[in-house]
């Protein structure tokens, strides 16, 4: 029995490194066989960047965390990210970052959001975060230069651009954030808590602005509580 989940795992890592991203491997595909796929070992295209993978991504990163703290996997949930998607896209477009929507009143909170993607959930929860899809300094140290045509590029210290993340440390760098967090750390690994849908949104026209380009990631969480 053992040789034959391994072989079956080897399988799904083939295919998946052989297709392009799509839902079903949020259910066919354990967390290392994500992670070890080529998709998610590319750079992030930052101007034109594949958000259903980035979303999975997120979601597989935050697994990952509870795994390693000997907890159930969440399920994922497609309500949830939508609702996730909405609120990033929300941030991003409206420029706020905060749970509370306070441009819209019938999705001003989490609960509003995701009931209105059609969730059902008896508890819920959110974290959100805002990075860069960048490798920076240290301390996050950058330089900026102002192209010919106006719009601007991002360099390192160094003088040399700077290079996006990939999908995978991306999400790993984004869950590692939230774990530095008592109270986003505590809703990635509550109890409570038994599905997820991850959203993230990146600056559409990136290089338009002299500030570096930044992410902004929603994690929905669901459960249902007696």
């Amino acid at each position: 029995m053992k040789y034959f989940l391994l072989a079956v795992s080897t399988l799904l890592t083939v295919a998946a490194q052989a297709q392009s991203f799509n839902e079903s491997w949020y259910t066919e595909l354990s967390v290392d066989s994500f992670f070890n796929t080529d998709a998610v070992k590319a750079n992030l295209d930052v101007e034109k960047p594949n958000i259903a993978l980035l979303n999975a991504a997120v979601f597989f990163a935050t697994n990952e965390a509870r795994i390693k703290k000997k907890l159930e996997p969440l399920r994922y949930d497609a309500v949830l990210e939508k609702a996730a998607e909405f609120h990033s896209d929300e941030m991003r477009e409206k420029r706020f970052f905060n749970h509370v929507n306070k441009s819209d009143k019938l999705n001003r909170t989490p609960d509003q959001r995701i009931a209105n993607k059609g969730g059902e959930f008896n508890v819920t929860g959110e974290n959100i975060l805002e990075m860069p899809p960048y490798k920076t300094g240290t301390n996050g140290e950058y330089d900026v230069t102002k192209n010919a045509d106006g719009t601007f590029a991002f360099l390192g210290m160094n003088g040399k651009p700077l290079k996006p993340l990939t999908y995978g440390d991306f999400a790993r760098a984004a869950v590692k954030l939230w774990m530095k967090s008592p109270d986003h750390k505590a809703n990635i690994l509550s109890n409570n808590f038994t599905h997820l849908g991850c959203g993230v949104s990146i600056e559409e026209d990136p290089y338009k602005f002299r500030t570096l380009p930044m992410a902004l990631a929603t994690q929905n969480f669901g459960g249902f509580k007696p």
